[in-house]
This record gives structure tokens, sequence and C-alpha cells, in this order.
């Protein structure tokens, strides 16, 4: 069965700031538009920023509004000569300078009840990945104490409160700070800014595999992630991605052998999902399979296995790709 594919082309909007302090310009702005300009407007909006309060709330009214899928946010950075990955923002107010609403607070926190710090919702895998292989673009964690941070704070606070029982499926955001055009030119910048929006947002797409294997009693076999992995004891069944120049029952003969150390035979596929997640978007096909070595299972990947008669197949945390199946399966039946 095909399930519906569960992604749209994401819009995403992209931040700059109008001028403040002594600055004549900012070219955080001639950046959103010209990533927006690059990697096209119908699904990158830029938005102009005012540099004070009210600024710093409105991406958050975005998300709440439901009308955002992710969000780059840009700054400049006088002092620095990089452009440089915000991990973190900061929940405290030092500003040097007054805002363009007079304000100048320092030694405050943002939120008085907020944690100290929050994390950017893009995985820093994918930023430390980016830093190193660009000259001039590093990953920081001070954010700083201006504006800027107070914009990234405001706007991941409401994120994460937005989406509490939905982490699997959460906004990518990420502050940006521009070094000046001297240290960087501005196409250089539009162009390094513009390739990490794509890899964020612009997904490859993954094909995988999965073995449904049934014992005698038609019990279905789940494995578990084990501790370390980024899916840690989460359910999946056995399978993984297909290599270059395989097929798709050489690609799962192949998994299961290095998963579980057996020889299966796969007859016909039974399941198709697309599942979008942070970083891929996984194109899974479950395949029967069947085995006369059900004794001799060995966990190579995983740290435990179970078999599940079809009414407690929602027993386990089946990973997020698995869960449409699971749930037809357990409505209408195992194929």
């Amino acid at each position: 069965m095909d399930y519906e594919r569960e992604r749209n082309p994401p819009t995403v909007f992209i931040t700059g700031f109008e001028p403040y302090g002594d600055l004549g310009a900012n070219h955080s702005w001639d950046v959103a538009n010209g990533v927006a300009e690059a990697l096209g407007k119908d699904a990158h909006n830029p938005v102009l920023l005012s540099v004070d309060e009210k600024g710093s709330r409105y991406p958050g009214k975005l998300i709440m509004r439901g009308e955002t899928m992710g969000m780059i946010l840009l700054g400049i950075a006088p002092k620095r000569r990089k452009i440089c990955l915000e991990y973190r923002a900061k929940n405290e107010f030092k500003m040097k300078i007054n805002d363009n609403a007079g304000r100048k607070i320092s030694d405050k926190r943002i939120s008085i009840d907020g944690p100290d710090y929050i994390i950017s919702t893009v995985d820093k895998s994918i930023l430390s990945r980016f830093a190193d292989q660009h000259d001039g673009v590093e990953l920081s964690m001070d954010c700083g104490g201006f504006v800027c941070n107070e914009t990234y704070f405001r706007t991941l606070s409401v994120e994460l409160e937005d989406s509490f029982s939905d982490q699997l499926n959460r906004n990518s955001i990420l502050f940006i700070h521009l070094p000046p055009v001297d240290a960087i030119s501005l196409p250089k910048q539009i162009e390094v800014v513009s390739e990490l929006c794509t890899e964020i947002f612009l997904k490859p797409e993954i094909e995988v595999v999965g073995a449904l294997i049934r014992d005698n009693s038609g019990r279905v076999l789940a494995c578990r992630r084990p501790p370390g992995d980024p899916w840690e004891g989460w359910w999946e069944f056995p399978g993984g991605k297909i290599s270059e120049g395989e097929n798709q029952s050489d690609a799962i003969i192949r998994e299961v052998r290095e998963e579980l150390g057996l020889i299966v035979e796969p007859s016909k596929p039974v399941a198709n999902v697309v599942h979008e997640y942070q970083d891929k978007i996984v194109n899974l096909t479950i395949f029967e399979c069947h085995t006369r070595e059900f004794e001799k299972i060995e966990l190579l990947a995983h740290d435990k296995f179970v078999w599940l008669p079809r009414e407690q197949l929602n027993g386990v945390k089946w990973l997020p790709a698995d869960q449409p199946i699971i749930r037809d399966w357990m409505d209408n039946g195992i194929p």
C-alpha cells in the first residue's frame, strides 16, 4: 500500500534588520533579499525586522500563525570576520548601545522563567559539517546581547512552546551573524547562506527498504535501535539504505544479513511510505520476507528484538516513518 506523501514545498522566511545606531546601512537585509532571489521567492520570503522589541517578536508571530516551515534570521556583527552560525541563544540582555526604540538593557533576563540558553532547532551535525567544509564559516556559541540575540531567543521560545507535543516536526530555525563586506563580499555571503538554506530545507531523498518477517504464529519482528544511536530506543523493521548499484531485493537481503545474521527471501512489497525527517526524506518500501532461521537471530546492529502479534503492534515506539504502516495494519490487517 502507498501512503500519502506528507511533505509540501517549504515556506521559509529569511529575515534581515534595518540600520541601527550609527550605521547608515545594514547588509543583512541585502543578503536576505539576495538569498530569496537566488532560491525563489515563491518558497523563500524575505522579511525586514525593526531593531527593537517589536521586531524581535515578529518572527514568533509568524510561527504562531502557522505561516512558516523554517526560518533563517540574519544580522550583522561588525567586529567579526567570519560568517557565524549561531547554535544557541542566551536568555540575557547585554546592550552596549540603544536600539531603535531607545532601549538599552543590560544584565537582565529576556524571560524571567525561561532557560539560560535555547539551542537551534537545526541539527548541530549539519551546522558543524557545513562550517568544516567552508572557509570563512564557523559554528558560534555566542549570539551577543543585543536585539539579534533577543530575536533568536524569542523566536526559539515560541517555536518550542508551539511544537511542544510535536517534537519531530519542528521548524528549522537558525540565526546567522554576517561579517562586514570588507571581510567577505556581499555576493559571497549571499552564496554561502543560499547553499546552507539548500542543505537545511531541500533535503536529500533516501531510498530505504525494510523487512516484514513473520514467525510461524504470524507475529511481526521488530528491532530496537541501540544506545548511542540518534534514534536510541525506537523500534523499526530490519533493513536500511539501498546502496549504489543495488536493487531493492538485493538490499533487503544484505541489510537483514548484516543486522540479524539471517538469510531471507524477499517476495513482494507490502507497503510504501515517504516521511520527512529534519535532515532527510526517507522513501521506505517494506517487503514481505521469508526465512526458516527464526532461532538464529543475532543482534548485530540492535540491542533488542521482539515478536509482535497484530493486536500488539503499537505496543512499542516505532520510528516515525514506520508509524503510518503500523496504524494501517492495526486497522486493516497485515498484508
